[in-house]
């Protein structure tokens, strides 16, 4: 009677996937064979593991069972938010996080959402939770990187350190990937890191040497580091890449007038306006370069557009302040001076302005814009 309770006990613990069961009915064969009267007692043992081994493989099947449903969700998730189906798809991740609030994907899924609806700080939390759950989820760390860069304090150190830790995350399980390499080699030199933004920033470009960008970003870096020639040909190289980008074109034209070329800064500035027309900065940069070569017609025409976009612009009050004293216009270039010290009293120039005022004399004002 024992072996043929023990034979079922076997039966039972397999059929309910219960290793338990199946371990303790085969320790009460052995106890039979041995004469171990005291686990040999009406296959009592065998029973206990049959019922341990039921509830074992209900607890694995309905482990097994929550999750296919969590994937589910999170799948039908993917595909609503790849519609464009933002609310369905945080439904889904809702119900995916409330089955398996463990899974990391889930949270940052969720997150992905949230970033595409523009709620920061929501996506940023997931992120953040994602993180915290799976520290290999590489897609958090870079978004949650993004958000750093887009927040309007992205100056702030703190916030600085934060988009370096991230990126570093992302180089870490990607390091092939160029825009991590940018992005925190943009960080680095806001942080005041030059030679290691500079390092990030050429490996960005040996990644991808087509990221217009990252030629623009490491012709600051250079201009920083006192190296114009390599800023100057990494303009180029950006304008090769983007033809397009009228900022580019404003930058190259600041570094040519620093450098002398105003015939090249002009050229410049004249094409940022063809691809952006209403960039105060281009039209006072150009007046600048037409005043050095006596252009004073050109010059205080430009002055005046930029100051025609942007009235609280001092540097383009100023420039016209020059034009309008060399070509004999004092009381204009007098009028133009008393309105960048109303503006802006802490002005570079403002003790040169102010006894230029006092004076209320005829001489031009010495200097260029």
């Amino acid at each position: 009677m024992s072996n043929i309770i023990t034979l079922w006990g076997i039966i039972g613990a397999a059929l309910s996937s219960g290793f338990i069961a199946m371990l303790l009915a085969a320790l009460h064969l052995f106890a039979l064979d041995k004469n171990w009267y005291f686990l040999r007692a009406r296959g009592w043992i065998v029973a206990i593991g049959a019922v341990l081994g039921f509830f074992l493989g209900s607890t694995v099947h309905t482990v097994n069972a929550q999750y296919s449903e969590t994937v589910a969700y999170q799948n039908t998730a993917q595909i609503s938010y790849t519609k464009g189906d933002y609310a369905s798809a945080l439904q889904d991740y809702n119900e995916a996080i409330r089955l398996s609030p463990q899974i990391a994907q889930s949270y940052a899924g969720r997150a992905l959402v949230e970033y595409a609806r523009s709620n920061s700080q929501a996506a940023f939390a997931d992120f953040s939770h994602a993180i915290s759950l799976d520290s290999e989820e590489m897609d958090s760390y870079y978004y949650r990187g993004l958000l750093r860069r887009n927040d309007p304090n992205v100056l702030n150190p703190d916030n600085l350190d934060g988009q370096i830790a991230d990126f570093s995350q992302v180089i870490r399980l990607n390091p092939k990937l160029a825009d991590a390499y940018q992005y925190r080699g943009q960080a680095l030199y806001w942080r005041g890191q030059y030679q290691q933004a500079a390092a990030d920033l050429d490996m960005a470009i040996q990644l991808n040497p087509q990221l217009a960008d990252v030629y623009a970003q490491r012709a600051n870096v250079r201009r920083t580091l006192g190296n114009n020639d390599g800023a100057l040909a990494d303009y180029h190289e950006a304008l090769r890449v983007n033809p397009q980008d009228g900022l580019v074109y404003r930058y190259r034209g600041d570094l040519r007038r620093l450098l002398g070329d105003d015939a090249g800064a002009i050229a410049d500035y004249s094409a940022t306006l063809k691809w952006r027309p209403l960039d105060s900065t281009a039209f006072a940069g150009r007046g600048a370069a037409e005043y050095s070569r006596n252009d004073f017609a050109g010059a205080q025409a430009d002055f005046s557009r930029a100051l025609l976009l942007n009235p609280r612009y001092p540097d383009a009050l100023y420039g016209r302040a020059l034009v309008r004293s060399a070509s004999g216009d004092y009381a204009g270039s007098v009028s133009d001076l008393r309105a960048i010290l109303a503006l802006r009293p802490d002005y570079p120039q403002a003790i040169t302005i102010a006894a230029y005022l006092a004076r209320q004399g005829r001489p031009a004002l010495a200097g260029k814009s």
